[in-house]
């Protein structure tokens, strides 16, 4: 059972959002990314019963470059399953990890939240990619909202825990315990320590 997302769509949905921009009158996200799609034009995509699997210690999962086949296909791939026209369930996300929290096998899980099983949903993100009309949703804000929002710097408490997650995502112990301790020594009652 995951207690995590899978590291596909974690960073997929990281990179979907790292778009996120605001202009006088509306926001957007979704927009396409340049070197993720020049990569994904050069180089096979991963076969999506791999993608799926690829976790932390694999050598395709490289935080520190964030510029491999890995996030390019995850970007597309949940980029896809969020805007594009599909054919099967528009919560297709929901569906699979409340399947697999719930013990589905991840093929079972994958065919009945995707509407389809890997061949089909790799010919579909191809024919996505070929495409290239990848949607970016925008939202009218009124420009009074927007400047009347006021960013606020995170608690101390909650810095040093999510250094701590960070560390322990990529298996660095030793980083993530003075970080975790001092996250609880700050704020005992939250749980994040």
């Amino acid at each position: 059972i995951p207690r995590e997302f899978p590291a596909w769509l974690e960073e997929g949905v990281a990179e979907v959002f790292s778009t996120f921009e605001r202009t006088r009158n509306q926001v957007k996200w979704g927009t396409a990314i340049p070197y993720h799609v020049a990569l994904l034009s050069q180089e096979s995509l991963i076969p999506l019963e791999r993608l799926l699997f690829i976790d932390r210690d694999n050598e395709l999962f490289n935080e520190s470059s964030r510029t491999s086949i890995f996030y390019a296909q995850s970007w597309l791939f949940t980029h896809y399953l969020i805007f594009g026209e599909r054919k099967g369930p528009r919560n297709g996300i929901d569906l699979y990890l409340n399947a697999l929290r719930n013990g589905a096998a991840v093929d079972v899980a994958f065919r009945d939240a995707f509407g389809g099983d890997f061949r089909d949903l790799e010919s579909e993100l191809r024919h996505y990619m070929r495409a290239g009309g990848y949607f970016t949703p925008t939202s009218p804000v009124s420009a009074s909202a927007l400047d009347n929002l006021q960013i606020v710097a995170a608690p101390d408490y909650l810095i040093e825990a999510q250094r701590a997650r960070l560390a322990t995502t990529s298996r660095r112990y030793d980083v993530a315990a003075p970080h975790a301790a001092r996250a609880i020594a700050l704020a005992p009652e939250k749980p994040d320590g």
